[in-house]
């Protein structure tokens, strides 16, 4: 997804010991990365180590990795691989050599190709949304999963260059929880973590997910994604106090989604 090398059989095989990705997990990791690609702070950071480049094209590429470093390392870490150039390199090789010739790994990865390349934004520009890059390069990625008949599972949250911190914590007090002195935070809600448009895109998205199921007198969806819980933490990390002077580490990586009709309940538990 780098766009070091184009889909295909690689020369090198990937190290033994690196993680496997499933044809999910590998499509989950691209469209993660071109959420973050489409952003104007990262695009801004981009044509300005490319442009600033002195040289030919293998020097600006080059010039590239300041950028993509930051955008990849903390995405990639989630699925395994070590925050370095070679755990970035070591993660596009495994998706090309097991899924480059998937028709739509190919498709995407095109767009990732364009989307890092300023010389080629240059000279074959895409067709602009009123709402700015972002929109069209989710649209014309959705595109490319109704020809396959997909859906994407990256959540559509930005991001990890541009983290808009939530406004404040409100502690929720708990009956069972007040003699608990190993937790001094039992439950909480913090507030405008996401915007009414996150909110909105976040519950479109988890609507969509196969994976629904009735549990307790509720619909729920439970799922794994690190990656989510990282941009979330980070949002949010700020908010949370220390226990005995050691930090608060993350979010659980097992996320839900729970949804209510007529008739379902939420019974008191702990």
């Amino acid at each position: 997804y780098p766009t070091i090398h184009p889909p295909g059989p690689m020369a090198q095989p990937p190290p033994s010991a690196a993680p496997s990705l499933s044809r999910e997990l590998a499509l989950k990791l691209m469209d993660e990365a071109t959420i973050e690609y489409a952003t104007e702070a990262f695009q801004a950071e981009l044509h300005a180590a490319w442009w600033g480049a002195q040289g030919n094209t293998l020097e600006k590429q080059a010039a590239r990795r300041g950028p993509l470093s930051k955008c990849l390392y903390p995405i990639i870490t989630r699925y395994g691989f070590e925050a370095s150039w070679q755990g970035v390199v070591q993660s596009q090789t495994i998706t090309a050599n097991m899924w480059g010739s998937d028709p739509e790994v190919m498709a995407k990865y095109m767009l990732q190709k364009w989307l890092l390349d300023p010389g080629q934004q240059a000279r074959q520009p895409m067709q602009t949304h009123a709402d700015g890059l972002a929109t069209a390069i989710k649209q014309y990625r959705e595109g490319i999963e109704k020809e396959f008949g997909s859906r994407s599972l990256a959540a559509p949250l930005c991001s990890f260059l541009v983290v808009a911190p939530a406004l404040r914590l409100v502690p929720v007090a708990l009956p069972w929880a007040q003699g608990l002195s190993h937790a001094p935070l039992a439950c909480a809600v913090v507030e405008g973590v996401l915007s009414p448009d996150e909110v909105d895109e976040l519950r479109a998205w988890g609507a969509n997910r196969a994976d629904w199921v009735l549990a307790n007198e509720h619909l729920i969806c439970q799922f794994l994604d690190g990656v989510l819980a990282e941009k979330l933490w980070l949002r949010m990390r700020h908010l949370i106090p220390a226990y005995r002077d050691s930090p608060a580490l993350g979010l659980n990586n097992h996320l839900r989604f729970l949804r209510y009709g007529c008739g379902h309940f939420f019974a008191p538990h702990q």
